[in-house]
């Protein structure tokens, strides 16, 4: 009999945590997000990527999750299009790294978005409507006074 001996090792070092680039915390984006975060290092490569994105802080129910992606971003697709509706006004993402070994990393801070309408005007356009309306108002205001005010007779003393 012939004993060998075999030495191995387990890496069950995590890899870092992803750290959130775009969309930012409280961002203002179009329906169709570009996901992007900071690449991760570590020496059980290749590494991989999982994104969540909830309606909650807490992700109790997902809008969608994608797993192994192999970048360190991640474009919609027409399914996946966010949509902006008024009970849910904004979205939240984060992202986990995990190696070839099995180690996943600590899931990354939450950012928060907000999903544009489409046809959503900029904010110097709004202010522009709300300007002209206010003097077109303002005008219609002094031109119903001057018909309604009663006639001014002269008296003579």
């Amino acid at each position: 009999v012939n004993p060998q001996q075999v030495t191995f090792t387990i890496e069950s070092v995590h890899p870092s945590v992803p750290e959130l680039l775009s969309p930012k915390h409280k961002q203002r984006v179009a329906s169709s997000v570009v996901f992007d975060w900071g690449s991760v290092y570590d020496p059980s490569e290749p590494v991989s990527y999982e994104i969540q994105v909830a309606h909650d802080k807490n992700f109790t129910d997902p809008v969608f999750i994608r797993k192994t992606l192999s970048q360190s971003q991640y474009t919609l697709n027409e399914d996946e299009e966010l949509l902006p509706n008024r009970r849910w006004n904004y979205y939240c993402w984060r992202v986990r790294a995990g190696d070839s070994a099995g180690n996943v990393s600590d899931w990354s801070d939450t950012a928060v978005f907000h999903v544009s309408p489409a046809n959503a005007l900029p904010g110097w356009a709004i202010i522009c409507l709300v300007t002209l309306q206010v003097v077109i108002c303002g005008g219609f205001v002094i031109t119903l006074a001057k018909i309604l005010q009663p006639a001014q007779k002269k008296t003579d003393s």
